[in-house]
């Protein structure tokens, strides 16, 4: 049974977080690839993008730390096997898409311009029209509106 472990989901959760926390060099690498999901994620109907971005990430750290874990056989590969299995990925995935400095002009969700102060909580007008409707439709055209602007 996974117990909470100095705010975090576990000890194994922790112990890869403050390896990854404690090494500039890891540390630079990891917030490179935090940028970088955060850049490629494209939200969609049924996922935000910063749901992709945490998804997307927590799978690159896990692959790369389980291919880096040392060949071993025996009790000490099942260990380490059940030990980076307890990791909630995830859960670090989140912490470094947080420290990442936000993008105050960009949708949270669409990752479109958010620059005309329509939108709330970090989205366009549009995506928080999609996200609260509301009984005024002319608003559903800012969105469309701000990107014939742009062209």
């Amino acid at each position: 049974m996974d117990k909470e472990y100095n705010g975090w989901t576990n000890y194994e959760t922790w112990a890869v977080n403050l390896w990854i926390d404690n090494d500039q060099g890891t540390q630079e690498f990891w917030r490179e690839q935090a940028e970088r999901a955060r850049t490629n994620a494209v939200g969609t109907q049924y996922r935000t993008r910063d749901r992709i971005a945490s998804d997307n990430l927590a799978a690159t750290l896990r692959e790369s730390h389980e291919s880096d874990a040392p060949e071993s056989e025996g009790v000490f590969g099942d260990l380490i096997s059940a030990a980076l299995g307890s990791v909630n990925w995830r859960e670090i995935a989140d912490a470094l898409l947080e420290d990442l400095d936000p993008d105050d002009d960009e949708c949270r969700e669409c990752g479109g311009e958010n620059t005309d102060g329509e939108g709330y909580d970090g989205l366009c007008g549009s995506c928080a029209d999609k996200a609260e409707p509301d009984d005024d439709d002319d608003d559903d055209t800012s969105h469309a509106r701000r990107e014939a602007d742009e062209s």
